[in-house]
């Protein structure tokens, strides 16, 4: 099929992002860690856990060296943020409705979250930063699981973490 009689009739547009929420504000505080959209049909209670777990072992240097002096935020689907507070040791754990998030990222200096599209339109309208986490539910997932049920946990020695997911 030819597109010729429609190239004047082609209009690109940008991915719709509110922003009505976007502040020029002079100084960003807030590292956010969002967990919003982990419950699916693809994992279950404890993949979830398990998932967590993973989760605050990648992240827990940095966020020891780094996250001091910043507020630190978890957004969460409700059903998980008593799982959330305990895993992570904190009571910033928060289920926020569409404009919360929007409110909060607008105070972000960081966004930690797994690949999402309206997350990283989000992250790129409001210039946040965004460290992207592993999806929890594609191949990655059941290369996590292969680690965790092989010992491989936050205690061990993550230096064999590439080797190890090469050889599951």
């Amino acid at each position: 099929a030819s597109l010729e009689g429609f190239a004047d009739k082609i209009q690109f547009v940008d991915p719709m992002v509110d922003l009505s929420y976007r502040k020029a504000l002079p100084h960003r505080n807030t590292i956010l860690i969002s967990f919003s959209g982990m419950i699916n049909p693809y994992v279950t209670e404890l993949d979830l856990i398990v998932y967590l777990f993973v989760v605050r072992s990648i992240l827990r240097e940095g966020l020891d060296r780094y996250g001091t002096g910043h507020e630190m935020v978890y957004a969460v689907h409700e059903s998980l943020a008593d799982t959330v507070k305990k895993v992570f040791r904190t009571e910033n754990v928060y289920a926020l409705t569409h404009p919360e998030f929007l409110q909060r990222l607008d105070d972000c200096l960081l966004v930690i979250a797994p690949a999402g599209m309206a997350t990283m339109f989000e992250c790129l309208a409001y210039e946040v930063p965004l460290l992207v986490l592993p999806e929890q539910h594609d191949g990655n997932y059941t290369n996590y699981m292969t680690l965790y049920r092989n010992g491989v946990s936050d205690a061990a020695d993550w230096e064999a973490f590439p080797e190890l997911m090469l050889s599951t």
